[in-house]
């Protein structure tokens, strides 16, 4: 895992905003209350809904100056990746999700998120993404955004 999918996926573990809205609605729904709520990638099997995920659309890329001289890796300026994050829950309403989701952007779009070994350029969201699907009759709602980020290495 990346440093960068790292600190977006510490950020939103920190965020007691996230953290209520997910133990609220699988309160509501009788659903454990105690499991983790945001994963780097989808989480196992019996996972309680919601969650949210953290993956991957652009990995982290470095952007280089050529100042001649140095060595490839003294040449980059900073890196750069993209990344889904989204609720997911087990429901035919959307209401939950779109919640969280509104928490997700609240948390990193424009934040100063900590990115262990780099100091953070910016994070910003870039796009929604939001969609269902039926799988044996069970209903799940996806809603999350594309966020972006930028590092670099101290």
């Amino acid at each position: 895992m990346s440093a960068l999918r790292d600190a977006i996926v510490l950020q939103l573990q920190a965020d007691s905003n996230i953290a209520s809205a997910i133990a609220t609605a699988r309160a509501d729904a009788g659903r454990d209350t105690t499991s983790p709520s945001v994963y780097p990638g989808l989480p196992s099997k019996g996972t309680a809904y919601p969650f949210i995920t953290v993956t991957t659309q652009s990995a982290p890329k470095p952007e280089r100056a050529f100042r001649g001289g140095s060595t490839a890796a003294s040449e980059i300026v900073f890196e750069d990746a993209v990344y889904l994050v989204k609720a997911i829950d087990q429901n035919t309403s959307a209401k939950t999700v779109g919640e969280i989701n509104a928490a997700i952007r609240v948390s990193l779009d424009g934040t100063a998120i900590t990115v262990s070994g780099y100091d953070l350029i910016n994070c910003i969201f870039n796009g929604e993404v939001q969609y269902d699907e039926q799988d044996n009759g069970v209903v799940y709602q996806h809603e999350g955004g594309i966020y972006q980020i930028w590092a670099t290495k101290t």
